[in-house]
C-alpha cells in the first residue's frame, strides 16, 4: 500500500486521542505504529515472543491501524560516548531522527498519532518514547492512541496487516528542546541536594535491588540512584492490556499516595530512557507539568560513571 500526502489536516484534541476520534479523522493524520516486536505489525507474532501475562483476548495480536507506518525500533536509539563512556540507547542524532521521520512519511505540517500495539506497559513505552523524541526534536502536533491497536481491536475497528509503504515526507528538525531531557550532571545535581526531584519508573522489586534490571546495566547497578522516589510507569495505564491510560485524577492521587508531588519540578529514569518516558509523559502531558525532564541515559549510564551513589531495600 503506498500512502501519498493528498488529505486534510486535523488539529489534535491534547496528547491522547481515543479510537472513535482516530477513527472519524484517519484520513486527517499520519499515524505511526513503533513496537519493539516488529513481526506482529503485519505478520504472524511467534508464540516464544509473546508476554505469557498478556489476557486471552490481546494474546497473539496482530496488525495495524489501517494507513499506519511501521517505524523500526532499532533505529530510535544510538550508541556515543558521553563523559569518557559508551553509552547505549540514547537520543538518535538529529539527522538520524530527520532522516528516519521523512522515511515513515511524516510532514512537518501534519498532525502525527502514535498507534503501538500497546498490550501491555512495555509496549506502550514504546510509544511514549517516540512521542518524547517528535516533542524533543521540535514537532508538537503529535498524539497518541490510548490503547493502541490492542484497544482498537477492543473496538471491533478493522486492521491491516500488509506493511505500508509511505511517500516521502517532508520532516525537519528545527530545534532541540533541551528543557525535554536530563543528562548526568543535572542528575547529580539533584542526587546532592538540589532542587526537584528523581523518579524511579521501574517496578517495585527492580527499584530496592532485588531484581536483576536490564541486560544493559551491570551487577553493581542493582537498586536505585541515591536519593530517588519510586513512581512506576505500572501507576499510569493499565497493565493488564489494552494498556489505557488511568485518569489525571487517579495518576495524581497515586502519586501522592507515594509520597511524590507530581507538580514539582522532576527527572524521570529506568533502565533506559524508554520506561522512563512512560512517567515523563504522565507528568508532562496528562497532568501538564512543564518542568519534567527524562534522563535519556538512566541507571545504564549512571551505573558506569557514578556507581557509588546506587543504593539497595531503601524506601526514599
Amino acid at each position: 500500500m503506498n500512502q501519498s500526502h493528498e488529505a486534510r489536516s486535523v488539529s489534535l484534541p491534547g496528547p491522547v486521542v481515543d479510537t472513535d476520534w482516530l477513527a472519524a479523522h484517519l484520513d486527517e493524520v499520519q499515524v505511526l505504529d513503533v513496537r519493539m516486536e516488529p513481526r506482529s505489525y503485519a505478520g504472524p507474532l511467534c508464540p516464544e515472543d509473546e508476554p505469557l501475562f498478556a489476557p486471552e483476548p490481546l494474546r497473539g495480536l496482530t496488525g495495524h491501524v489501517p494507513g499506519a507506518v511501521a517505524v523500526p525500533w532499532k533505529r530510535l536509539s544510538e550508541k556515543r560516548v558521553e563523559y569518557g563512556v559508551e553509552v547505549a540507547g540514547m537520543r538518535p542524532q538529529p539527522e538520524s531522527f530527520q532522516a528516519l521521520m521523512q522515511e515513515c512519511g511524516v510532514d512537518a505540517d501534519r498532525p502525527v498519532v502514535i498507534a503501538g500495539r500497546c498490550a501491555n506497559i512495555k509496549e506502550l513505552a514504546a510509544c511514549t518514547r517516540l512521542f518524547w523524541l517528535l516533542r524533543y526534536f521540535g514537532h508538537d502536533a503529535v498524539a497518541l492512541l490510548d490503547g493502541g491497536v490492542a484497544q482498537w481491536a477492543k473496538a471491533g475497528l478493522p486492521l491491516e496487516h500488509e506493511v505500508v509503504q509511505p511517500a516521502r515526507g517532508n520532516f525537519e528538525v528545527k530545534a532541540t528542546r533541551t528543557e525535554l531531557v536530563a543528562d548526568l550532571d543535572q542528575v547529580r545535581q539533584v542526587v546532592t541536594g538540589g532542587d526537584g526531584q528523581l523518579l524511579d519508573a521501574r517496578a517495585l522489586d527492580v527499584y530496592l535491588g532485588l531484581t536483576a534490571p536490564a541486560k544493559m546495566v551491570p551487577l553493581h547497578g542493582w537498586g536505585h540512584i541515591s536519593g530517588a522516589k519510586l513512581f512506576s510507569a505500572k501507576l499510569i495505564a493499565n497493565r493488564l492490556g489494552p494498556a489505557t491510560f488511568y485518569t489525571p485524577d487517579m495518576i495524581e492521587a497515586a502519586a501522592k499516595a507515594l509520597k511524590v508531588d507530581p507538580h514539582e519540578a522532576s527527572i524521570t529514569y529506568c533502565n533506559s530512557g524508554v520506561l522512563g518516558s512512560v512517567t515523563w509523559f504522565a507528568l508532562s502531558e496528562l497532568l501538564e507539568n512543564r518542568a519534567v525532564r527524562l534522563f535519556d541515559g538512566s541507571m545504564h549510564q549512571w551505573s558506569r560513571t557514578v556507581p557509588d551513589a546506587i543504593v539497595r531495600f531503601v524506601m526514599e
